[in-house]
């Protein structure tokens, strides 16, 4: 196997557009790898690559970040007064939000802690990866027979949209796509879904990330900083492009696009296969 800066690139490139495009960056990742034959390159490309879109995200949304960490200190200010963080999650919208995204991000703790070993050894099977990304295209695609509403996002909804996320720990399951939709399904505004959904991948890529810790110390000496960095740069300029995509995409009511495109992808996938 031999592994340079170019395929650092493109694999960073994969990472960066298929995190936030709901088309699954696991499932692309693994596929990717397997075209460019560097399927055991060192655990630390993929966090770096997954680091880099975590930025994107942070970058496009920095306003909203900092209200929300701005609420959360002030709450952590006033914690102790009686009454202050039920108040707080009901009339604060930024602490509301956040709360939301901690109870959303539950489910998939829980599935990964309890997977993680099964989940693991489906990455490398092409199979599953196409089989999911079918799953995947036919799940975006019901979204063109839904009527856009504008509910109030719940606990239990986020709850909901939870498990969702947490069935995109599977290769080939789009987390932005199960997202999406899940919240779509339950009624809440589109642009709402799309923007809880890029805000549940912070704690999910962080999570993962530390997870992987003590793996990554045993691999980092094994990676060339020049491919780590220019792997990383693609990944955060693409995720900044699909993020701003999906955004455009999901006002013209054309989401279900993707779905047409995984489907595609899954069926080649099998034939390649």
């Amino acid at each position: 196997m031999s592994f340079d800066v170019l395929d650092s690139v493109i694999l960073g490139l994969t990472q960066g557009l298929t995190e936030f495009l709901p088309i699954s960056s696991s499932g692309h990742l693994a596929i990717m790898k397997n075209i460019l034959d560097v399927t055991k390159i060192p655990l630390i490309y993929d966090v770096f690559y997954h680091f880099a879109t975590l930025l994107s995200i942070c970058t496009v949304f920095r306003r909203d970040i900092i209200k929300i960490f701005g609420s959360l200190i002030d709450l952590l200010i006033n914690l102790f007064k009686p009454g202050s963080l039920k108040s707080a999650i009901r009339d604060d919208r930024e602490t509301r939000f956040a709360y939301l995204v901690c109870i959303a991000t539950i489910p998939a703790v829980i599935f990964g802690f309890s997977f993680k070993d099964r989940i693991e050894t489906l990455f490398i099977s092409t199979t599953a990866v196409a089989a999911a990304l079918l799953v995947t295209g036919i799940v975006l695609l019901s979204t063109k027979m839904l009527t856009a509403k504008n509910k109030k996002m719940t606990s239990k909804m986020a709850v909901l949209i939870g498990i969702f996320q947490a069935a995109a720990l599977f290769p080939g399951i789009s987390r932005s796509g199960m997202t999406i939709t899940g919240g779509m399904w339950l009624g809440i505004k589109p642009e709402v879904a799309v923007k809880f959904s890029f805000f549940l991948a912070v704690p999910a890529i962080l999570g993962a990330n530390i997870l992987e810790f003590s793996e990554i110390t045993l691999n980092v000496l094994k990676a060339e900083i020049v491919y780590l960095l220019a792997g990383g740069i693609a990944a955060y300029f693409s995720g900044l492009i699909a993020i701003k995509l999906v955004l455009k995409v999901i006002q013209t009511g054309r989401f279900f696009l993707f779905g047409i495109y995984c489907i595609m992808i899954g069926i080649i996938t099998f034939i390649w296969i």
